[in-house]
């Protein structure tokens, strides 16, 4: 019987050295106001993703134009990387909804959806609307 330790450390493994290096490699910012409870003044960050077109399933259930909307999966420990670096920083790790926005290739988008705890909880996944 594989254990669930022992498929953790190979998708571990997998998304370490495979995708994470190959399919992360979309430079976007993240825009997160300066404090907590605050929208503004706003700090910009840096930070690595994997960016797709929204899915036949999202598309689907929220009945919307999908060139409008992009699906974002961020790693956490990009997250607490992007703490660690800028430790007076506000950087939720969680519930990025209404408080976060991305710059896509120059587009704004913010976050519509949070799917968390994705890929055995390394990461979390972000449905994005564009803003206009």
């Amino acid at each position: 019987m594989i254990s669930k330790e022992f498929l953790q450390g190979r998708v571990d493994f997998f998304f370490h050295d495979y995708l994470k290096d190959d399919e992360f490699g979309k430079n976007i910012t993240i825009t997160l106001p300066k404090n907590k409870g605050t929208t503004s003044p706003t700090k910009t960050f840096p930070i690595k993703a994997l960016v797709t077109s929204l899915s036949q399933e999202d598309a689907s259930r929220l009945s919307v134009n999908t060139s409008e909307y992009r699906t974002l999966d961020i790693y956490l420990e990009d997250l607490v990387a992007l703490k660690t670096a800028n430790p007076t920083a506000y950087i939720p790790y969680k519930n990025l909804q209404g408080i976060a926005q991305f710059t896509i290739d120059g587009a704004k988008y913010k976050v519509s959806e949070e799917k968390s705890d994705q890929q055995f909880e390394q990461s979390i996944r972000l449905i994005c609307e564009r803003t206009t």
